[in-house]
């Protein structure tokens, strides 16, 4: 398998920090490739350091920091992808997290069959305590969004 950072790191600015592994057994079986299929891998790391709407993806009280992942393409000709998308939840209604706003990470999978898994919550740090600022890196690229006010 070619060798890229497979960890995505977040450090908030209460001190709260952490990572998941984009390239987990888990991910790799969820997106059905094994990792000696992997024969090229190309990341992305789009996290514009502001928080954003995006129709059919993030709305204004639950806007987008970014999206960090890979796509991975196998000796089988096949393509997928694994993706971890950071939100920050305003909670407006307070109907979970005990009422509070708080950081979102949710997953995207594509499969090799071009099925789209999204969004899964059932990832690593779904839930981020709530802070004025997240840094986000990977790959060499490092990011720190402010959330709005």
């Amino acid at each position: 398998m070619p060798q890229i950072s497979r960890w995505v790191r977040f450090k908030t600015s209460k001190g709260n920090e952490g990572s998941w592994n984009l390239l987990s057994d888990k991910n790799l079986r969820r997106v059905k490739v094994k990792p000696e299929e992997i024969i090229k891998m190309k990341t992305f790391f789009d996290v514009p350091g502001k928080l954003y709407a995006e129709l059919g993806v993030a709305s204004e009280t639950h806007p987008c920091a970014g999206s960090i992942g890979v796509w991975l393409d196998t000796c089988t000709g096949h393509r997928a992808s694994i993706q971890g998308i950071i939100y920050n939840d305003f909670n407006p209604y307070k109907k979970h997290y005990s009422g509070s706003p708080h950081w979102n990470h949710e997953g995207r999978f594509i499969d090799i069959e071009g099925n789209v898994e999204y969004p899964v919550k059932d990832v690593d740090f779904h839930t981020i305590e709530d802070s004025d600022k997240i840094t986000i890196s990977f790959d060499g690229k490092k990011k720190i969004v402010t959330k709005k006010k």
